[in-house]
């Protein structure tokens, strides 16, 4: 980006990934973020610090949404968010009033022109905790702690350090175990490397070895000690079993390895989105939210209609 910018050449547009633990913030085109910081602000009236998912109601909602953006701009950016562009990375799981008010904050307060919407599958739980001090255990290991008659010895407890003064233990038993609700099967026989077989095997018979040999990982989670090693393991046990291996021809499964840091891989995915055509003609328009004052969700079939979509002007 140019140190500074015309007034009357197109503003550049910004990439807003709003973490639970952290935000990720920069502009579009770029190949990392100008600042990741923690999602939090001082509370208008109180002035103690709180995580902005921590609001109780919309309008408190509302006031620090308000703070927080701001401070991104004016503090890191030091750009006017003013008849600019943003793309937001949002949560599959994102709450409908965190949108809504999102929303409201960008084009009523700060005015930005238009909106993108890019979905995240991010998890709650992917915090700097479970990655400094946890890893995957293999899988063979893995079967000996679910069968509770073989004695198994557990690792070390480590110290953490919370807060620069205090600490706590996290069990040998903790450290090893808490990432296998990623391959323990729910009570629909879904885990994380079905879902990744099922993924292929939906997909076109010729497609399906390209699509085994380049598998890419993102997010804070695949950042742990063994994760893809499990992983790895996990999906070449599964293949094996009578319904994959009649339905998948698979020799091997390839893991692309990330030039950046997993945990922002997904901002540098919306950076290039944004830098691209694709913000202009798939984007919320500020005019078309004033006339609607609402923003349209994936999962509400209204708005998939024709008709809802003209309205918003929002070009699929």
């Amino acid at each position: 980006m140019p140190l500074y910018e015309a007034s009357y050449a197109e503003k550049h547009a910004v990439v807003l990934d709003l973490g639970i633990r952290y935000t990720k913030f920069g502009f579009a085109g770029e190949d990392s973020p100008r600042c990741i910081i923690p999602t939090e602000i001082a509370d208008p009236e109180t002035r103690q610090v709180r995580s902005i998912y921590s609001y109780k109601d919309e309008t408190d909602l509302y006031s620090l949404l308000v703070e927080f953006i701001h401070m991104l701009h004016f503090k890191h950016l030091l750009v006017s968010p003013k008849d600019r562009r943003v793309l937001i990375l949002e949560s599959l799981l994102c709450p409908t009033v965190f949108r809504d008010v999102l929303a409201k904050v960008l084009f009523r307060h700060f005015e930005y022109t238009k909106i993108e919407l890019l979905l995240n599958l991010g998890q709650y739980f992917a915090q700097d905790l479970i990655i400094r001090t946890c890893f995957v255990t293999p899988l063979e290991r893995a079967n000996k702690f679910a069968d509770k008659s073989e004695d198994i010895t557990a690792a070390p407890a480590v110290q953490y350090r919370v807060d620069g003064s205090k600490t706590i233990t996290i069990p040998g038993h903790i450290r090893e175990t808490c990432h296998e609700v990623f391959f323990e099967r729910d009570s629909d026989q879904l885990s994380l490397p079905n879902m990744i077989l099922d993924a292929i095997v939906k997909c076109n018979v010729d497609m399906r070895k390209q699509l085994a040999e380049n598998i890419f990982l993102i997010g804070g989670s695949s950042m742990t000690p063994g994760f893809k090693y499990r992983l790895s393991q996990e999906l070449n046990h599964l293949l094996k079993t009578p319904y994959y291996s009649n339905r998948l021809k698979i020799n091997k499964f390839k893991f692309h390895t990330s030039r950046v840091k997993e945990n922002y891989v997904g901002w540098l995915g919306g950076s290039l989105i944004g830098a691209s055509d694709l913000l202009s003609v798939r984007s919320l328009t500020r005019e078309g939210y004033l006339n609607n004052t609402t923003v349209p969700d994936w999962c509400n079939l209204i708005y998939n209609t024709k008709s809802i979509s003209d309205s918003f002007k929002w070009t699929l």
